[in-house]
């Protein structure tokens, strides 16, 4: 039996989810029944990539019909709004009858996950020679593949095992990276060193006197009138208020998989007021981040719901 398991893009689940009550493409919904030439149509709606649906088509037993109809089928059913996961299971071979030679289809890779917006406007804010830049929370490395694709790029993360394998990924796709493992608020990396930062998941979690001493640290290894794109979380986040109090403004989830982990919120006030000692704001605006929140951070099933960050665009004082 040939197996052919098709999984939804983020890009396609988010079309799905905003037609739920459409017909959904012919192509996506097909399924062939084993005894029948007839297809059933279904619709299919919130699927994302957690969401796998397997489709069975049965060969009968047929190597040769495995071997061409798998491959064909991955390029009929392609379309710009998904990557699919295709695999074949060789049929099992008859008692007494020797088992044909069964190639799988080629798997075609889910593509990146594509870099935060603000990583795309540090790119494009900074000159091709500016110098080098700094993604502080390189995580799993979907921003730092950009900025090193276009410049000399050093990443930092707190978590030291996940750093050395993001570093080695990166580097087996032959980008020239260094990602250091080591603690926010300090820094393994020279004074003025950068021509640019980027964070958009690191200065969500902390204390605010812990973000403070981050926020120092990237000043420090930065150069005067440089350019810092940042994300940090709104009061409007729906998550705000939930969990244990740490702090004013600062909850930790009570379960979970950031359980225990504080997050500060900031209202429109509150993000100058912190940043105002090192940095000067030219551009503040709060925005819905359910469908660009890095999914290398989350459980893999759980889908974001309510959140808001503020994409916060400064300089060095």
């Amino acid at each position: 039996m040939c197996e052919i398991a098709m999984a939804e893009t983020s890009e396609y689940g988010a079309w799905q989810r905003r037609f739920a009550n459409a017909p959904v493409p012919r192509s996506s919904t097909r399924r062939c029944s084993p005894d029948s030439t007839k297809y059933d149509e279904q619709a299919r709606p919130g699927l994302g990539t957690a969401g796998l649906a397997p489709r069975t088509v049965n060969f009968n037993g047929h190597p040769w019909l495995t071997r061409w109809f798998a491959p064909l089928l991955a390029r009929l059913v392609r379309s710009p709004h998904r990557a699919l996961l295709v695999t074949v299971t060789p049929p099992a071979a008859a008692p007494g009858r020797r088992e044909g030679t069964v190639k799988p289809a080629q798997m075609t890779p889910a593509p990146h996950e594509p870099p935060h917006p603000l990583a795309e406007r540090l790119v494009a804010s900074v000159g091709a020679t500016a110098g080098a830049l700094l993604d502080l929370g390189t995580g799993g490395g979907r921003n730092l593949r950009l900025l090193a694709a276009a410049h000399i790029a050093v990443g930092v993360d707190d978590d030291l095992e996940r750093a050395r394998r993001v570093e080695s990924a990166l580097r087996a796709e032959g980008l020239d990276v260094r990602v250091h493992g080591a603690p926010y608020t300090q820094l393994p990396l020279a004074r003025a060193r950068f021509a640019g930062a980027l964070s958009t998941h690191a200065l969500l979690h902390g204390t605010r006197s812990k973000i403070r001493l981050a926020l120092s640290e990237i000043a420090r290894v930065l150069r005067t009138g440089a350019p810092f794109f940042l994300t940090l979380a709104s009061v409007e986040d729906e998550r705000f208020g939930e969990g244990i109090m740490v702090e004013a403004d600062v909850f930790a989830p009570a379960s979970g998989d950031e359980e225990g982990v504080p997050h500060l919120y900031l209202d429109a006030a509150g993000v100058p007021e912190l940043l105002a000692p090192h940095f000067v704001i030219e551009s503040q605006r709060q925005t819905d981040v359910d469908e660009l929140v890095g999914r290398w951070a989350h459980n893999p099933g759980a889908k974001p719901r309510g959140r808001r960050h503020w994409f916060v665009q400064a300089r060095r004082r």
